[in-house]
């Protein structure tokens, strides 16, 4: 599709790589990159990486905006860009996040024990992943596929009403604007195999 683009055009391609430590094995999953990196040179790509997940650090807010530049002057303009708009939108990035990954990297004991932690972390996150798009399927419940992260979708027509409705069966759904996203992030491996067939009745009363 890029190819199509014509060279005169500025492109910036930004990929969302928050979660792709949790996404599989780490070369595997980061096979996509020497293509994003011998991209034309009209195409600027720009990874949105999330260290706070990374390093399981979910909610302090430590991320990072990596890009691909293809020269000196391009990398320049990015940086001088993004400092002014990011100091005038959210101010710097959390200084303790940043302390904590620079430990990390410092002691190779500590890092060791981080990436035993993340690969639990990851390998329990699949399971319910998968637990979840099994019971759906068996359930006949549509859902967005699931490849990977904290989080599956089930599309629907009324999203809200929907997730008021499970409220009455203990089940609490976060509403999108065309369907209700599932954490599998805070639900057991046995709660995501009964969870569709529950969802599943629901959108039956409604009819969806």
């Amino acid at each position: 599709m890029l190819d199509d683009i014509p060279e005169e055009k500025k492109i910036a391609l930004v990929l969302d790589v928050a979660y792709i430590d949790f996404a599989g094995e780490p070369e595997k999953v980061r096979e996509f990159l020497p293509v994003v990196d011998n991209l034309r040179s009209n195409i600027l790509p720009v990874i949105a990486y999330s260290a706070s997940k990374t390093f399981t650090l979910y909610g302090a807010r430590c991320a990072a905006m990596i890009c691909l530049a293809y020269s000196p002057e391009v990398a320049e303009e990015f940086v001088k860009v993004n400092s002014f708009s990011a100091r005038a939108t959210w101010s710097n990035s959390p200084r303790a996040p940043q302390e904590v990954i620079e430990r990390i990297y410092a002691d190779e004991k500590l890092l060791a024990e981080v990436e035993g932690e993340r690969a639990k972390a990851r390998d329990m996150l699949l399971a319910r992943g998968r637990a979840f798009e099994k019971a759906a399927s068996e359930c006949g419940l549509e859902i967005v596929p699931f490849r990977a992260g904290f989080f599956v979708t089930v599309p629907c027509k009324e999203p809200d009403a929907l997730c008021e409705k499970l409220k009455e069966k203990n089940v609490f759904l976060i509403p999108l604007d065309r369907g209700v996203r599932v954490s599998v992030a805070s639900s057991s491996e046995d709660k995501c195999r009964r969870l569709p067939a529950i969802i599943k009745e629901t959108m039956a009363e409604f009819g969806m």
